[in-house]
């Protein structure tokens, strides 16, 4: 049997070429759009400058090695295709290991085969959620302008992996807004979208809360809804620990968790749309003033350019050049 999860790129009409895709149309997504809503000058970094810390990339790779590995997990239903798709996706060999002084020194193969083992175990008892396959006929595409979709190999589309673009209009202006659709599943009757975090901060309520009114999860069902003939009315977030002490046996904190129904109306999804847009308006805002401001709060804690900031201006170009890359985060490679 073949087992290969293979990539389909469509484009509209009106699009002859993925080059042409791409020098056209703008990718605005949701941590995107939160970059800006964060902090002006974050944006700055982020968005303008495509900065991206020299550590951040290994804890963004292990994310993304988790992700694939359940969404191949819930299409399949078998462990081994979904390790297969965690090393694929990892990318580094198993003895692989970061300096001893690094942030995540912890990540590596090992620890995240761990992790999902540990996870199959806990869903085992715990989903009483059942997935929502769809193949490639299933799907509206009236208004996508473009995706990558992830195929299964009988033709069912991994929702959770697959990049999409459509376009909205919002006072009619057309806003074409891009993501990753995680997966859609059915629970009592109702079906929500199930979004896989995964952290090294510990679980808890008060840590997911900050998910409530998320512009991304609505943004998700909204997608959802325009590409199936579904009504997606909230958001399940399935949290992962990914913290050095997550393959501890002896461990007081919880591994895994479910937080939610997130329960949204139709204008939630609205305005999660209309919010993305307008911080879009925000960006060309502040690049029109020549000056990005600093939000300088409580969210400095946790910021990722804060050397930046804590430098004195005229020292701020040699920071960013010592301790930060270029990320070239492209949209449809992610």
């Amino acid at each position: 049997m073949n087992n290969q999860i293979t990539e389909e790129l469509y484009l509209s009409e009106q699009f002859a070429t993925r080059e042409q895709l791409e020098a056209e149309v703008e990718f605005w997504d949701a941590s995107t759009s939160g970059c800006i809503a964060r902090c002006p000058r974050y944006g700055e970094h982020k968005i303008r400058e495509d900065l991206t810390s020299k550590e951040e990339g290994v804890q963004m790779t292990a994310g993304n090695a988790l992700h694939g590995a359940l969404a191949s997990y819930y299409v399949f239903g078998e462990r081994d295709l979904a390790h297969h798709e965690l090393e694929r996706t990892w990318g580094h060999p198993l003895d692989f290991r970061l300096p001893p002084g690094h942030r995540y020194k912890h990540l590596h193969l090992g620890h995240l085969q761990v992790i999902l083992n540990n996870y199959f175990d806990y869903a085992s008892r715990r989903d009483t959620f059942k997935p929502i396959l769809v193949s490639l006929d299933d799907l509206n595409l009236t208004n996508v302008v473009a995706a990558v979709w992830r195929l299964a190999p009988d033709g069912r589309v991994i929702l959770g992996e697959s990049k999409v673009a459509i376009r909205y209009v919002i006072d009619g202006k057309e806003f074409v807004y891009s993501g990753k659709p995680d997966l859609p599943v059915r629970s009592g009757g109702k079906v929500y979208v199930m979004d896989h975090k995964s952290t090294n901060a510990y679980l808890s309520d008060w840590y997911f809360e900050q998910h409530r009114f998320s512009n991304q999860l609505r943004g998700y069902c909204s997608m959802i809804n325009e590409l199936m003939d579904v009504d997606a009315t909230g958001a399940i977030i399935n949290g992962l620990y990914v913290g050095e002490r997550a393959v501890m046996k002896e461990f007081k904190g919880s591994k895994f968790t479910r937080f939610g129904p997130l329960l949204f109306r139709k204008a939630h999804l609205e305005e999660a749309i209309r919010n993305q847009y307008a911080w879009r308006q925000a960006l060309d805002y502040y690049e029109e003033c020549g000056y990005y401001p600093q939000n300088a709060g409580t969210m400095c804690r946790s910021c990722d350019y804060s050397s930046i900031c804590a430098a004195s201006p005229a020292m701020r170009e040699t920071v960013k050049k010592s301790e930060f890359v270029l990320a070239n985060r492209v949209f449809l490679d992610l």
